[in-house]
């Protein structure tokens, strides 16, 4: 194995499994909105944020749904979710490189993990403020209480944490509340709900709670020299997520690395 120590070239990997994606939804009439880091950068610098290491898309719950059953049988890249990788511990699929291996800093290691896109499900959340509220109380409970129960807990807590955590675990297991986070999320349709959001994926959880009509409508962007999907209302949501998005934050306050350690196969190792 090779190892990456070159950003550009993990973004290059990443922007490939992108535009395949890209293609492939526009191929199957599949909706898609460029979303957080990726949709800021693509405003602000046409393309990535120079800093930037990951790629991050928004599907409607119902496309999500067909990608997740069309894209398992893909030769090229790697679906990883919870119905593909019983042991991946997020509430959302990544699109994985499998000529490339990783370590993230989040979490343990995984079969297959490698270079990715994060693609994060859109959910209708209901009608009424504050019954939405409540209501993503609960998927985010849940959604933490699986992450819990899914973490492998030699990497955090004292011993006596770890080994309560593990009888727990035996106890109710991820699949018990992975279950009953997507029994929730499942209550309300994308489109009849007054309000959505990416509550499993995202990067602010309840402070991504929006109007329908922010997460309705795809527009063209420019990305790397690329057309993709962006949003047509993209002003009103990243204000949401970064406030004053346009402003250039400094060294400090900027995201740590996803990966601890990247590689590129060699050929005879793929």
């Amino acid at each position: 194995m090779r190892e990456i120590k070159d950003l550009k070239e993990l973004q290059t990997i990443e922007l490939n499994i992108l535009l395949h994606f890209d293609e492939y939804c526009k191929k199957e009439g599949l909706r898609y909105f460029l979303a957080g880091g990726t949709l800021l950068g693509a405003v602000r610098h046409k393309g990535f944020i120079p800093w930037d290491d990951d790629v991050d898309v928004a599907m409607p719950r119902p496309d999500y749904e067909r990608f997740l059953q069309t894209a398992k049988g893909w030769k090229d890249y790697i679906l990883m979710c919870q119905e593909t990788h019983s042991k991946y511990p997020k509430t959302f699929a990544k699109l994985i490189d499998p000529k490339t291996r990783a370590k993230a800093n989040h979490f343990a290691d995984v079969e297959d993990y490698g270079v990715f896109i994060d693609i994060f499900p859109l959910d209708g959340l209901g009608y009424e403020k504050e019954a939405v509220r409540k209501h993503a109380d609960k998927i985010m409970y849940y959604k933490h209480r699986f992450r819990d129960a899914q973490m492998t807990y030699e990497l955090t807590g004292n011993a006596l944490k770890r080994a309560a955590k593990q009888v727990l675990r035996r106890i109710l297991p991820p699949s018990y509340w992975y279950g009953k986070m997507m029994a929730e999320v499942r209550k309300f349709g994308f489109e009849e709900s007054n309000f959505r959001a990416s509550l499993v994926g995202g990067l602010k959880g309840r402070g991504e709670i929006l109007e329908a009509y922010i997460y309705s409508e795809a527009m063209p962007m420019e990305f790397e020299g690329h057309e993709l999907q962006g949003m047509k209302y993209y002003d009103e949501y990243l204000t949401c997520l970064y406030k004053d998005y346009m402003k250039i934050p400094e060294e400090k306050d900027r995201p740590e690395p996803h990966f601890r350690e990247l590689y590129v196969l060699e050929e005879n190792e793929k």
